[in-house]
């Protein structure tokens, strides 16, 4: 429970009470250095969040956003409803249809139950005929039956004997085509042993001629290899003749001894080094001394310098003062541009055009007339021509009243438009509307303006503005002409500064003169005694020289008689190492090539056990022919004659076929119409069961000790009964709850209509509702949003001297001007959004924001947790007097670890941690601290 002043309220109503004074958690009363950051980082829309808590529209949005709510929910349900009804409808005609059907089924059902008993004879005539004639139908085929049975068994027996016979001939026909293939198997094998022995004995001759011809080629083979081998005996005897008769391979001579050579080459490098590092030496002599000489002839002139500085350095100080004069200027006009800004922002966006108030300005003392006669038209916008106006209206989310010229009479003599500054292009505007104004007669300079029909008097907040943006543009155009030199004061100050430094540095360089003379007296005798001692060392070098070149001459002529020498032994060694090398070769093919012919002797020796067997076995299959020639003709005479035996068998098996054939067809003729006769007996059986069931269940229809054949029929009642059952299968199936559905139906329908009549007027009044509310919540935020950028601008221009800051309307989420954006200009740079500038600069705007939301609805505190983070000292100091100062007027809840910051607060508040371990709060009030600090100042300075 919650209550306010002893009074029970509403948790939702102590809220909006909290929120109207900043105290929530996500407001500008409460803020630490993540809001800070937070409010540089945020998007459009969440800065205008913030204006809104200031212009305490949250409670405002709250019920506008509880009222669209609710006509979502509302939409909803009538969706639901209309979903209902759509489904009803349908559904509820159907039910209607099926009423009347049902009802009219009804009615044929019962008249027709009355007269059905009246034709029940008929029917039970028509099947007491059925049965009769169904039984005579029986009985007919039960003869028939057994006819066709006794018939089927005759030609059963009949087949059986036919068959028999056909399978007696089958079984002879059989034995006959045994033997004969028994014959024919004879025939087949005889005739492929004659075959094979005339294959087998032409196979042996083959093998045999082969074997003389590879004798032969294997024999010249064997005649070319001994002769081979004779030869390369020869050959390897002459070879080892020839090695023996080489001579004694002489000793290697000794190698030569260069260290000789290796010591005249060492003495004459070293020589040479030397000589090299002493021309170094003298080069770099004769370098510095160069040097030396350009410094003295460059610093001789700058003597002369010392003159200019005096006068340099007045003209400096000169630039300076002008610079600091230009920056005050550029900084008193960024701060007049940004309250100027301000003021704009309080009016429609400025790129839909200029405003009448801007393009006609009155005249000192005019200032209230010209309002009293504009009213609300110094907020409508103007254009030049038809076109632009247009252009303006449209571009335009709202209504717009756009001005244009057009032709107007001329004004009369005393009328105000000639006390007014008109902008070029607009006079037309200017005389159509103020030309026929009389100052005097229709308007008063106090504001009083009455015309027939209308007085318009009373302060106007646009005359105050138009007033203090006039002083402003004046003021402005008084800093312009001294800040537009700023840049070129800035480069001349440069130019002067850099130029006296330049003079200063050349005058301490001409300080260095003597010094500069003596070192190059110094240098030129070094040089001398440097060029003395490269003559020295270059001759030393010439000598070294000419030893080492003959040196070198004599040691080469030895190499030369050496390197003969040991020629002439690789030479002997070379032919020594070839003929041994020719001995080896000859001793590998002699010992191939008597391997080879020692394989041909034994290869020799096989093709004669092999001529011989292919030569037996060639006359034993020769020999083996008439034998298996006589047992072939022998089988083809026994399949001849076995093939001529018995040709009437053929006729006698065709014969038996065609007559089981005739057997086979009557016996299934027979059985096919037994089968049917069976089949059609048992469907009439069945018939006359079913017209037997029939005619019991009609008599057990009729009523009580009344049998169909005592009920007379009339033809009147046939015809009436066969027109209600047609009627009936035409209506078909009903559904006999249909009458009762139908009437709770129509009852849920109306409650439907009467429902969705009811949401829609309650629509209609959210849908007024959330108009009001959105119109009241964009006057109270209009009019906190021109306040807090001109305190903004304010706030920053304290924190950073020579700054300004604005806030512009942005395009947010839902549509444009739904958000906020930041453009800040720090001193000496351009004006840019907040989040591309550096941190500290970023916290300065921050708290300035948040410093102007607090001034236009202040709160009963201010929580600051650690903002002065991001700032240098000197922000720290300007953040810290501007609390000092505004804690006069209201109270801040600082949270810091600047002790720069702790200095301007009146009291202080710590947690201290004792030796036990216990947390202690300690304050202390600074201006008792101050007080006795005052009360010495006057002494000391008395004593002073």
């Amino acid at each position: 429970d919650y209550f306010l002043n002893g009074t029970r309220v509403r948790r939702r109503d102590l809220l909006h009470l909290l929120s109207s004074t900043g105290l929530t958690l996500d407001s500008y009363a409460i803020i630490d250095q993540r809001d800070i950051e937070s409010i540089v980082v945020c998007t459009p829309a969440e800065r205008r969040q913030l204006l809104e808590e200031a212009a305490q529209v949250r409670g405002v949005k709250t019920r506008r956003h509880e009222a669209a709510q609710r006509l979502g929910e509302l939409a909803q349900n009538m969706l639901r409803l209309e979903d209902l009804r759509s489904e009803i409808q349908p559904r509820l005609e159907v039910l209607r249809a099926q009423a009347a059907t049902a009802r009219e089924a009804a009615e044929a059902s019962a008249r027709l139950e009355a007269l059905r008993g009246s034709i029940l004879w008929e029917e039970w005539r028509e099947v007491r005929d059925s049965h009769r004639k169904a039984a005579s139908q029986a009985q007919s085929l039960d003869r028939r039956m057994a006819e066709a049975r006794e018939a089927a068994a005759v030609a059963e027996r009949e087949f059986q004997s036919g068959r028999a016979e056909v399978q007696a001939a089958q079984d002879r026909r059989l034995a006959r085509q045994r033997r004969l293939g028994e014959l024919r198997l004879w025939l087949s094998d005889a005739e492929h042993k004659r075959q094979l022995a005339a294959a087998r004995a032409e196979n042996d001759r083959a093998i045999a001629t082969a074997v003389r011809q590879e004798e032969a080629a294997n024999t010249a083979r064997e005649t070319a290899a001994r002769s081979l081998q004779r030869q390369l005996v020869v050959e390897l005897e002459q070879a080892k003749a020839a090695l023996e008769d080489l001579p004694v391979s002489p000793l290697m001579p000794a190698a030569l001894d260069a260290s000789p050579l290796q010591d005249a080459r060492r003495d004459a490098d070293q020589a040479r080094r030397a000589a090299a590092a002493a021309a170094s030496t003298l080069a770099g002599q004769r370098t510095r001394r160069e040097f030396l000489e350009q410094q003295l002839d460059r610093v001789e002139p700058l003597a002369a310098a010392l003159g200019e500085i005096s006068s340099i350095e007045t003209e400096t100080a000169e630039a300076r003062r002008a610079l600091e004069s230009a920056q005050s200027a550029s900084t008193e006009l960024a701060r007049l541009a940004a309250e100027l800004d301000g003021l704009q922002s309080l009016y429609s966006d400025a790129t839909s055009g200029p405003r009448l108030g801007d393009v006609i300005q009155p005249e000192p003392g005019y200032e209230k007339a010209l309002a009293a006669v504009l009213g609300p038209l110094a907020d409508a916008l103007v254009a030049l021509d038809a076109k632009a106006a247009i252009e303006a209206a449209g571009s335009s989310s709202g209504q717009t009243t756009v001005l244009y010229p057009s032709a107007a009479a001329d004004a009369a003599a005393a009328s105000l438009v000639h006390h007014v500054r008109v902008e070029a292009g607009y006079e037309a505007i200017a005389r159509a509307i103020l030309g026929g104004v009389v100052a005097g007669r229709d308007v008063t300079l106090d504001g009083v303006y009455h015309v027939p029909g209308m007085i318009r008097a009373g302060a106007d907040g646009r005359a105050a503005v138009a007033e203090r943006r006039a002083h402003l543009r004046a003021r402005i155009a008084e800093f312009e002409p001294v800040a537009e030199t700023l840049d070129d004061a800035a480069l001349r100050a440069h130019g002067l500064n850099s130029k006296l430094s330049e003079l200063r540095a050349r005058a301490a360089e001409a300080g260095g003169l003597a010094e500069t003379r003596r070192l190059l007296d110094m240098a030129r005798v070094s040089e001398d005694a440097a060029s003395e001692k490269l003559s020295e060392l270059e001759g030393a070098a010439s000598s070294a020289e000419e030893r080492s070149a003959a040196a070198e001459r004599e040691f080469e002529s030895q190499s030369e008689a050496l390197r003969d020498q040991r020629m002439t032994v690789n030479q002997v060694d070379a032919e020594r190492l070839r003929w041994r090398d020719r001995i080896d070769d000859l001793g590998r093919r002699l010992h191939t090539v008597r391997q080879d012919v020692i394989a041909l002797t034994h290869a020799a020796e096989d093709r004669t056990h092999r001529l011989a067997a292919a030569d037996a076995a060639a006359d034993a299959a020769t020999e083996s022919l008439p034998a298996l020639d006589a047992a072939v003709a022998a089988a083809r005479a026994d399949l001849g004659e076995a093939e001529t035996e018995s040709p009437e068998e053929e006729a006698e098996m065709a014969e038996g076929a065609r007559k089981l054939v005739a057997l086979e067809e009557a016996r299934i003729d027979a059985r096919l119409k037994t089968s049917t006769l069976e089949g059609n007996l048992d469907l009439i059986n069945r018939e006359v069961e079913l017209l037997t069931a029939r005619m019991e269940e009609m008599r057990t229809r009729m009523p009580d000790g009344v049998a169909p054949e005592d009920i007379p029929g009339g033809k009147s009642r046939e015809r009436e009964m066969r027109s209600l059952e047609r009627r009936l299968e035409e209506i078909g199936p009903t559904n006999a709850l249909a009458d009762a559905e139908c009437r709770d139906l129509e009852e849920r329908y109306t409650n439907l209509q009467q429902q969705l009549e009811d949401i829609t007027g309650a629509r209609a009044d959210l849908e007024t509702l959330i108009a009001k509310l959105r119109e009241e919540e964009e006057t109270r935020y209009e009019a906190v949003f021109g306040a807090v950028a001109m305190n903004f601008q304010e706030y920053f221009s304290q924190l950073a001297p020579g700054g300004r800051a604005t806030l512009r309307h942005a395009e947010g989420e839902d549509g444009p001007r739904t958000g906020v954006e930041i453009l800040v200009q720090p001193p000496r740079k351009r004006l840019q959004n907040v989040t591309l500038l550096s941190s500290g600069e970023r916290s300065l705007a921050a708290l300035a924001l948040v410093l102007a939301l607090d001034e236009v609805n202040p709160s009963p505190f201010t929580i600051l947790d650690e903002v002065d983070a991001a700032l240098d000292d000197a922000n720290v100091g300007r953040f810290g007097e501007m609390l000092s100062r505004l804690g006069r007027q209201r109270q801040f809840l600082v949270i810091t670890h600047n002790h720069v910051t702790m200095s301007h607060a009146s009291t202080l508040y710590g947690i201290h941690l004792d030796e036990s371990g216990t947390s202690h709060l300690v304050s202390v009030r600074l201006e008792d601290v101050r007080k006795p600090a005052v009360r010495h100042n006057p002494a000391a300075r008395a004593a002073g």
